[in-house]
């Protein structure tokens, strides 16, 4: 092993084949060269840097048009959502709120569901839009929940919609944990 520190700690075999690897990669066109423009050639070029996605609730969200919901904890079903946008709602009416997206946002996701201190006998029906393109629409009763995930690729607008069903006395439609993921405007 003739004091070679490579062959010292992993043996001549091992050396060999590690330089071997690092030849061919070399001849592969993995490692950088320049052309006569001097430009760089073949080779592994480092990737457009994107900021990756982050997530946006509902709740920490901007309105542009509507009323503004109540924000924070809600439960449905007997389950606790920190995170939610509750709005009235009213038995053959709609409310409805907007938030900009700026073409930034690729999907929203929340559970749908009455608060626990609406009305026993209460349906609701929860509808999303892109730029006024109607994505999903479902109907959840007093007690039940709907967990929903909407696409919402290359959409400027968001609007959230509830409309009363049947019911008598205090509806409150609750969008659980509702958050938009977005990529950084730029």
């Amino acid at each position: 092993m003739n004091g070679d520190p490579v062959a010292v700690r992993w043996g001549r075999g091992r050396a060999v084949g590690i330089f071997t690897v690092l030849i061919a990669a070399g001849f592969a066109g993995c490692g950088s060269s320049s052309s006569s423009n001097g430009s760089s050639s073949a080779g592994p070029t480092a990737p457009a840097t994107t900021a990756a996605p982050s997530s946006i609730y509902l709740a920490d969200a901007k309105v542009v048009e509507g009323p503004v919901p109540i924000t924070g904890p809600a439960r449905i079903s007997g389950k606790a959502y920190e995170h939610s946008i509750v709005q009235p709602s009213y038995i053959g009416s709609s409310v409805e709120t907007q938030y900009d997206l700026g073409r930034n946002c690729d999907q929203l996701t929340f559970t749908g569901g009455l608060t626990d201190d609406s009305t026993s006998t209460g349906t609701v029906q929860y509808e999303v839009y892109g730029d006024d393109k109607q994505l999903i629409s479902v109907r959840v009763d007093f007690g039940a929940e709907s967990q929903q995930t909407v696409s919402l690729v290359s959409y400027l607008r968001l609007k959230v919609r509830n409309t009363g069903i049947k019911g008598r006395g205090k509806l409150s439609a609750a969008w659980g944990n509702a958050v938009i993921r977005c990529r950084p405007s730029s």
